[in-house]
């Protein structure tokens, strides 16, 4: 058996009351949408904080580019649910 190394990433985010699906997240008023946040496939995740946004970079791929620690989101789950010991939503690449 060969194993091959792989880089990738995964980020469990601490289940909270702001957090809504992507449908939920795309239904909101503009006005609205900023008090919220959502995890979906195509989304960039960046290491720390930055003041960047996809907007000021034209595309994902400025992000990705830029900051070595961004991914992009292949891989979705909401693992909030009821019975969950530690309640999360899960990212991965």
């Amino acid at each position: 058996m060969t194993l091959i190394s792989v880089d990738t990433h995964l980020v469990r985010i601490r289940a909270a009351e702001n957090y809504k699906s992507p449908d939920e997240w795309r239904r909101l008023p503009l006005d609205q949408a900023p008090l919220y946040f959502t995890l979906g496939k195509g989304d960039v995740i960046v290491k720390g904080e930055v003041e960047d946004s996809i907007p000021d970079n034209r595309s994902a791929s400025g992000i990705l580019s830029k900051y070595p620690d961004a991914f992009e989101v292949a891989e979705v789950k909401d693992n909030s649910g009821p019975g969950r010991f530690s309640a999360h939503y899960y990212g991965g690449d």
